[in-house]
């Protein structure tokens, strides 16, 4: 695979589900299509300043961050206990089962954030942090936390091709029915869990450096000033802020900070492994040398912690990614997030719907305060897809559709649901209408999201158009504790509680509960009705999948043992590894319905 910021535009072969690389109009280079992409991201950075959030130095005082990160735990109490006093003062709860319920929540929330500041604190100490890098080196590539117990990217060649070619497939032709079920593809399935997780080896550094060197700009607070008010600016000139706030030589030093991102370059490392290391000479037709994957950060989610939001796509194909971060395990900004769980309306953001999760929301479409003018995370995101999709179709038949896929991990499960419903009812769309089309979502361990009639606005949408059938997948293993802990009474299709109570959360989409081969995977959700018949699907041989539903990732029996557990296994099936090794034990076939406890 060629550099992020390399020449190469593709291998020039064609292949199944791959378009050739001449005769087109589109950007002469990466580097070119790269420094679109990025442009963005350049103007988060300077609002990310301005907001004057605490940005860390490698290797700072730990006394330092413990006060940050203790600060952090205050505010939310601050703002959790005085908007739950405020609301039930003025008898906003209603029914007295919400009334307690909303002590319950702030006082749980309270208790586990104290929990996770200790364990934050904890990991960033110089000890621990020594040893975690001394592990990464002995182990020789230096993966983030949450993928350190097992090297699953991996991928077979029988695998990395079959999870491209999904990728590629026109869309379904015509609504489904007995005859033509709803498909997960397992294959599919598999390539877009690598990228969610490749997600967590990017780090906030150098977002944090970036964010550094623009405070330190001595016409930075001057300018920033009496530009950032100029809402238009941002719509017709995208990253151009930066050079006209900093001026071009200090705007250059900040770009070229973000752009050499170490970590960045690890998740294109990983990829490369994808690649055999046989000579073209030696290489088949069905070749890994097809693979040619590029990647782009494409969104910091208005956050100065970790979370992004970043794009995967095969230039000589015509599908895109869409992939978002999850929770770094060490990042108390992220849990605070999490954890922020008061409904706020989105109905202004997202067409028909009502309240969702407050800290999710916030990432993807903070209020005008918090936001960069007129943009949001999402517009810069839909902006990305639109350049790259654009650039695709430059080389692609006149009547081939580029396909616009989803996926993330935890809380990455959450911002991408927001996108992702948001993409299905914005008529604008991303890209040339008729030629992008927005596919299905696979979400792995998604959290609860958001209430009952955001539920009913979004299935009403995605049943709207049958001849253009799309599925938002959450895939759970066993039983999670992000995905099944948390109550989610609106998930039922009756429940004795009002749809107000703050115990009637929701899950978006159809949940497929993973069991190992020859089991049937078991469905449930409200999106379609129960009994539609759901199949799974892989064009990799059955040789080659039986192989795997015996040793699944290669993971040994005594690190499995930690999912059975009581109480922490439920906490330990959430890590990216084990969800590797379930997906790994899955077979095609049709599934099972299960009924969905009031």
């Amino acid at each position: 695979m060629t550099s992020r910021f390399a020449n190469g535009r593709g291998n020039g072969k064609t292949y199944a589900g791959a378009v050739k690389d001449d005769n087109r109009d589109g950007f002469e280079n990466d580097s070119e299509l790269f420094e679109k992409l990025h442009a963005p991201l350049y103007t988060e950075v300077l609002h990310l300043a301005k907001a004057n959030r605490n940005v860390f130095v490698k290797g700072q005082n730990w006394i330092r961050l413990i006060w940050t990160y203790t600060s952090a735990y205050i505010s939310f109490l601050w703002t959790t206990w005085t908007q739950t006093f405020i609301a039930a003062y003025s008898g906003h709860f209603g029914d007295i089962a919400n009334f307690f319920g909303v002590f319950i929540f702030a006082t749980g929330a309270s208790i586990v954030l104290w929990v996770l500041l200790i364990w934050c604190i904890l990991a960033h100490s110089p000890v621990l942090v020594y040893a975690f890098n001394s592990y990464g080196h002995m182990t020789g590539d230096n993966r983030s936390l949450v993928n350190a117990l097992y090297d699953m990217f991996q991928l077979t060649e029988d695998q990395a091709l079959a999870g491209k070619n999904a990728l590629s497939q026109p869309p379904p032709d015509g609504p489904f029915s007995p005859e033509h079920p709803r498909t997960f593809d397992l294959d599919a399935a598999k390539l877009l869990l690598q990228f969610a997780s490749l997600m967590y080896e990017r780090t906030s550094e150098a977002t944090h450096d970036a964010i550094r060197k623009t405070r330190a700009s001595h016409t930075f607070w001057h300018t920033i000033k009496r530009t950032s008010g100029h809402a238009a600016f941002y719509l017709t000139h995208p990253g151009g802020l930066l050079g006209a706030v900093l001026g071009d030589p200090e705007a250059e030093k900040v770009k070229k900070e973000f752009k050499n991102n170490q970590q960045d370059s690890v998740i294109t490392k990983f990829i490369d492994k994808w690649r055999p290391f046989l000579p073209v000479a030696f290489c088949s037709e069905f070749d890994l040398g097809v693979i040619d994957i590029k990647y782009a950060p494409v969104s910091e989610l208005n956050s100065v912690s970790s979370a992004f939001s970043a794009l995967f796509w095969d230039p000589n194909s015509n599908w895109i990614v869409v992939a978002f971060k999850g929770t770094s395990p060490t990042e108390y900004d992220e849990w605070v997030s999490d954890f922020t769980y008061l409904l706020e309306e989105a109905g202004h953001q997202i067409n028909g719907f009502s309240k969702v999760h407050r800290g999710f929301l916030q990432r993807m479409f903070p209020s005008t305060s918090e936001s960069n003018g007129a943009r949001k995370p999402y517009d810069t995101i839909a902006d990305a897809v639109r350049l790259v999709s654009a650039d695709l179709l430059t080389r692609l038949p006149g009547d081939t559709k580029v396909n616009v896929w989803f996926t993330g991990h935890s809380l990455g499960c959450a911002t991408a649901t927001l996108a992702y419903s948001k993409a299905i009812v914005d008529d604008e769309g991303l890209g040339l209408k008729g030629r992008v089309v927005v596919r299905d979502a696979y979400l792995f361990a998604a959290p609860i999201c958001c209430d009952v009639p955001s539920v009913q606005a979004f299935n009403t949408r995605m049943l709207k158009h049958p001849d253009q059938p799309k599925t938002m997948w959450r895939i759970t293993n066993r039983s999670d504790a992000v995905a099944t802990l948390l109550p989610a009474f609106g998930d039922a299709k009756s429940s004795l509680m009002s749809p107000d109570c703050i115990f009637m959360f929701c899950h978006l989409g159809v949940e497929v509960k993973m069991e190992s081969h020859p089991n049937k995977n078991k469905i449930l959700g409200n999106l379609f009705d129960v009994g539609t018949p759901v199949k799974i699907t892989s064009s990799v041989d059955e040789k080659s999948l039986s192989v795997l539903y015996k040793k699944g990732s290669g993971l040994s029996q005594a690190v499995l043992w930690w999912q059975d557990l009581p109480l922490v296994g439920r906490l330990v099936q959430h890590g990216t590894t084990f969800y590797w090794d379930q997906l790994e034990r899955v077979g095609p076939g049709e599934c099972v319905w299960i009924q969905q406890a009031m």
